[in-house]
C-alpha cells in the first residue's frame, strides 16, 4: 500500500474498524460511523482513504487492509476518475462546509471486481487534530434505480392497457386517471374537482358511495356492474373492482379502481345468443365437441334424428353414441388427421340411433380454433340423407343389376371384364370367359311358362353362384344366358374344375312344387390372351365355343380351339364311360336346326383370328 508523504500521524492503537484515524474520533461519532449502513468514507487533501467504515468495505468489497491509504480514484470508474479528481480539489479549496455531489453530474462507484453501480453522496469538510478531511456519506441507488425502472414499467402498463384505471380519495375525489378512462371520459387531463359524480351516472355513483367504498373498507375490495359516462354523455356498462389501500397507521386514505367497457361482452353474448337460437332451430343436426371429441352441446335436431336427448348426449364422445362399427380404424385414422391439421372433413357416416336403426348421415366436421390458433374443438352440422342413400342404391340397381336373378346386368358385367382384362395384362396372371346357356330352355318355358321358368332360371343363378371363387364374377349375359369371368388362372386345370363344377351344381335335381326338373347346360370357355386381348373378342370366342359344346350334345363345356376340345373331349367320353347306365340323361338331342345354323356360322374357327385383333 502506499501513503501520501503529509500523512498524519496515526497512533499504534488506530481503530481495526475503519481506518487510521478512527481513534482520533469522539467515542459517540465512532460508534455511529461504524454501524450506519451507509459508507462512510474519509480522504485527506491528497486524496488518500483514511477512513473505510464496514458498510463501505462491504459495498465496496475491499478489505480495510488493502484500501487504506490508496488513493481515492481506485473507488471511481475510470472515465471518471479525473474530473472526481477536480471535483474534490476544488471542494477543498472553496471552503464549503457539506453539499451533494451529484449536483454538476450523476456519480458512479466501482467495486473491487470492477462493477460500476450508481450512487448517491453528500460530503462535507471535517478538521480532525488541525488536519482537514473531506469526509463521504454514499449510498448505492442500484435497487432506487431498479425501483425505479420498476414503478415506470407499471406506469407504463397501467398507461397502454385497454381498461379503466384510476385512484380516488376516501371522499371519492379521484387524483388519477389512465389513458384509457381519459379517452372513455373525454378528458384530456383530470381536473381537480372531478369526482365520482361526473364520471358516473348518478346510480353507479351511488352504487359505488354506499356499497362499492364500504365493503372494500371492510374487505379489502369490491366488484360489482356499474357504468361510466362517456364522451357524449352515453352510459357505458362497465365490470368494476374497488381496492382499498391503508396507510401507515392501517386506516383507509385512498382507493384504485380497475373497470372494464362491457359493451364488446354484452354484443358478443348478443351475437351468441342470436347464434344459439339459429342452432336451435336448425333443421339439420348440429353438435359440438372439445378438443377431444366430448359432446358439449347437441341442438333439437340431433335429438330428433338420433332419438338421444341433450342430457344423454353431452358428456359422452361422438364415436361411443353414435358408432355403428361401419367404419374401419383406417377410416377414424384419416378423419382425424385432417382434422388435427385445421381442415374440414366431409362424408357420409353411417350412425346407429339410440333405438338400433342404421342412418347415413351427410356431416361436415370443422376444427374451432381458439384465440392464439390452437383447436379448442369442433364443430359438426349433418343431414340425415338415409332415404336418398336407399333411393341411390335402388338405382344403382336398377342400372347395374338384373331385376330377375339380381346377379350385375350385361352393362356391369362387361365393365367387370374390362377391369380384370387391364388387371391382367398387368400382372401376367391368366383370364377365362365363361359362357354359359341352359340346353333346351325354350322347352322348359313352353311346357310349365314362364313364371316357373323365371324360377328356374333364379335357381340356376344362385346354384352357379355359389359354385364360384371369391375372385371371380357372374352376370345375366340376357335371356338363359350367363357370363362368367375367371381372374388369378395359372393353369387351364383351373378353368377345368371350376367349369366342371359349376355343371355339376346344374344337373342336381330342381324341384318347383310337385315337379321335379332335370337341367342341363353347355359352357363355352375362351381364355385371354388367346382368344383375344378385349371384351368383345373374348366373348365372342367363349360364345362360338358355347355352340361347339352344344352340337356336341350339351351338358359339358368347350374351349375356343379345336386343339384343347380334343383333349376335353377324350375326357369327357372316359367321364360318361364311367356314369351307372352308360351315357342316360348324359346327351342331349343336338339344336334344332336354326341353332345349328348360328352354330357352323358363329363358331367356326375361320371367324376367330379376325376378333383377335381387336
Amino acid at each position: 500500500m502506499t501513503e501520501s508523504s503529509t500523512q498524519p500521524d496515526t497512533p499504534a492503537s488506530a481503530s481495526a474498524l475503519c481506518g487510521d484515524i478512527g481513534d482520533r474520533l469522539p467515542a459517540l461519532a465512532e460508534t455511529l460511523v461504524s454501524m450506519t449502513p451507509h459508507a462512510v468514507i474519509l480522504v485527506d487533501r491528497q486524496q488518500c482513504i483514511r477512513l473505510f467504515n464496514p458498510a463501505a468495505q462491504q459495498l465496496f468489497g475491499f478489505r480495510l487492509d488493502e484500501i487504506i491509504g490508496e488513493p481515492l480514484d481506485v473507488l471511481i470508474p475510470e472515465a471518471a476518475a479525473a474530473a472526481h479528481r477536480l471535483h474534490v480539489q476544488e471542494f477543498f479549496a472553496a471552503r464549503q462546509g457539506a453539499r451533494w455531489m451529484q449536483e454538476r453530474a450523476p456519480i458512479k462507484g466501482r467495486t473491487s471486481g470492477g462493477d460500476v453501480f450508481p450512487a448517491r453522496a453528500a460530503i462535507a469538510r471535517l478538521t480532525i487534530a488541525g488536519t482537514d478531511y473531506c469526509a463521504a456519506i454514499l449510498e448505492d441507488l442500484t435497487g432506487i434505480r431498479e425501483r425505479e425502472r420498476e414503478l415506470r414499467r407499471l406506469a407504463e402498463v397501467i398507461e397502454g392497457t385497454p381498461d379503466f384505471v384510476g385512484t380516488a380519495d376516501r371522499e371519492g375525489n379521484v387524483t388519477y386517471h389512465n389513458s384509457a378512462a381519459r379517452q372513455m371520459l373525454d378528458l384530456e387531463q383530470d381536473p381537480p374537482d372531478y369526482n365520482l359524480s361526473r364520471s358516473h351516472p348518478a346510480w353507479a355513483a351511488r352504487k359505488v358511495l354506499e356499497e362499492g367504498i364500504p365493503q372494500a373498507i371492510a374487505e379489502g375490495s369490491w366488484r360489482g356492474q356499474t357504468a361510466v359516462l362517456g364522451a357524449s354523455g352515453e352510459e357505458i356498462p362497465m365490470d368494476q373492482v374497488l381496492i382499498a389501500h391503508r396507510n401507515e397507521s392501517g386506516s383507509v386514505d385512498r382507493f384504485s379502481t380497475i373497470a372494464r367497457d362491457l359493451r364488446p361482452w354484452l354484443a358478443m353474448q348478443s351475437a351468441m345468443h342470436r347464434q344459439a337460437q339459429a342452432l336451435e332451430q336448425a333443421g339439420d343436426m348440429v353438435w359440438i365437441t372439445d378438443a377431444n371429441g366430448v359432446i358439449v352441446y347437441v341442438n333439437p335436431a340431433f335429438e330428433q334424428v338420433t332419438g338421444y336427448s341433450r342430457k344423454e348426449a353431452e358428456g359422452r364422445k361422438t364415436g361411443c353414441l353414435l358408432g355403428s362399427g361401419r367404419h374401419s380404424r383406417a377410416f377414424y385414422r384419416q378423419l382425424w388427421s385432417k382434422l388435427q391439421r385445421g381442415l374440414t372433413f366431409r362424408t357420409v357416416f353411417v350412425n346407429r340411433t339410440r333405438d338400433g336403426r342404421l342412418i347415413h348421415v351427410d356431416e361436415t366436421i370443422a376444427p374451432v380454433h381458439g384465440q392464439y390458433g390452437s383447436i379448442e374443438g369442433f364443430v359438426a352440422t349433418g343431414r340425415d340423407v338415409t332415404e336418398r342413400m336407399q333411393l341411390e342404391s335402388q338405382l344403382r340397381q336398377l342400372a347395374y343389376r338384373d331385376p330377375l336373378t339380381q346377379l350385375p346386368n350385361r352393362a356391369h358385367l362387361w365393365e367387370r371384364l374390362a377391369q380384370a382384362i387391364r388387371h391382367a395384362e398387368r400382372t401376367g396372371r391368366g383370364l377365362a370367359v365363361l359362357f354359359l346357356d341352359l340346353d333346351h330352355f325354350k322347352d322348359i318355358n313352353d311346357a310349365i311358362g314362364h313364371p316357373a321358368g323365371d324360377a328356374v332360371l333364379r335357381e340356376v343363378a344362385a346354384r352357379v353362384s355359389g359354385a364360384l371363387r371369391r375372385s371371380d364374377s357372374i352376370g345375366r349375359h340376357g335371356g338363359d344366358e350367363l357370363l362368367i369371368v375367371l381372374e388369378e388362372i395359372h393353369e387351364i386345370g383351373t378353368i377345368e374344375r371350376v367349369a366342371e363344377k359349376v355343371l355339376a351344381q346344374i344337373r342336381k335335381p330342381l324341384t318347383l312344387g310337385d315337379k321335379v326338373f332335370d337341367v342341363r347346360a353347355s359352357v363355352g370357355i375362351a381364355r385371354y390372351p388367346e382368344a383375344g386381348a378385349c371384351s368383345d373378342a373374348l366373348i365372342t370366342a367363349a360364345d362360338a365355343a358355347m355352340y361347339r359344346a352344344k352340337a356336341a350334345g350339351g351338358d359339358r363345356f368347350a374351349f375356343h380351339t379345336a386343339a384343347l376340345d380334343e383333349r376335353i373331349q377324350e375326357r369327357w367320353f372316359l367321364i360318361n364311360a364311367l356314369r351307372p347306365g352308360g351315357n342316360q340323361g348324359g346327351a342331349r338331342p343336338a339344336h334344332p336346326a336354326g341353332r345349328l345354323l348360328r352354330q357352323s356360322v358363329a363358331g367356326g374357327r375361320r371367324g376367330l383370328p379376325a376378333l383377335e385383333q381387336c
